[in-house]
């Protein structure tokens, strides 16, 4: 079976007879029909044999897990309203970053959702947002992984900045704090190496070479290099 990743919201308002179901289109005229209760606008399609459904157009703090094999799914609650949502290439974990009101004791927040496992998610918070009140004026935390690791790095883009260190299966997570500000997209897990990076602002006052924290997950060591 092939998969394509859809509009799904553009082909519901176009065919009103899928507002509905989730539709599997393989050939023309073949399709499979899931009814789900959940409004969703979002499909990620990981490298595994499940999808990840969620809204963040409209508020919801539910993300569902569909078989694309076998069509059953499952819907996780992960009390907060999803932003966005990342596969493992394994397809056996998922991070979710949510969306906390407001005003909440801690300003951000992600989940590390067991998929290929009928296990309870793991929610994070985090010291500062994962998404920004406005998306068009900041950018969401960054958001690295791998099939045992994932790198969540998050900044106020002033004092407050931090990477947190996910490992799978186990569900901890480890925060680092940086040295300064990271740059966007500019994190990484090098899984042959069994580190992790962040690139930052340079710290030091006339260097213009980027400072980049190395951690090894296993021993929990940091440390920075630049010139």
């Amino acid at each position: 079976m092939s998969t394509t990743l859809l509009d799904v919201q553009a082909v519901r308002r176009r065919f009103s007879s899928l507002q509905g179901d989730f539709v599997f289109l393989d050939a023309p005229g073949v399709y499979d029909s899931v009814q789900i209760d959940d409004v969703f606008g979002s499909v990620v399609l990981g490298a595994g044999q499940t999808a990840l459904l969620y809204s963040n157009g409209v508020p919801s703090t539910h993300l569902t897990l569909l078989g694309l094999l076998d069509k059953l799914h499952r819907t996780v609650d992960l009390k907060l309203p999803v932003f966005s949502a990342v596969s493992t290439p394994d397809g056996a974990h998922a991070i979710a970053l949510l969306r906390p009101q407001a005003g909440s004791k801690q300003p951000g927040a992600f989940a590390v959702v067991p998929v290929a496992k009928d296990l309870p998610s793991k929610i994070q918070g985090t010291q500062a947002v994962t998404v920004p009140l406005d998306v068009s004026h900041g950018a969401p935390a960054m958001v690295a992984i791998s099939d045992t690791r994932a790198l969540v790095t998050v900044s106020d883009g002033a004092s407050v900045n931090v990477a947190y260190l996910v490992s799978m299966p186990e569900l901890t997570v480890d925060p680092f704090a940086l040295d300064s500000v990271p740059l966007l997209q500019a994190s990484g897990i090098v899984a042959e190496a069994n580190q992790a990076f962040v690139a930052q602002r340079p710290a030091a006052a006339g260097r213009f070479v980027p400072d980049t924290m190395f951690i090894t997950p296993n021993a929990k060591v940091r440390g920075s290099h630049g010139s």
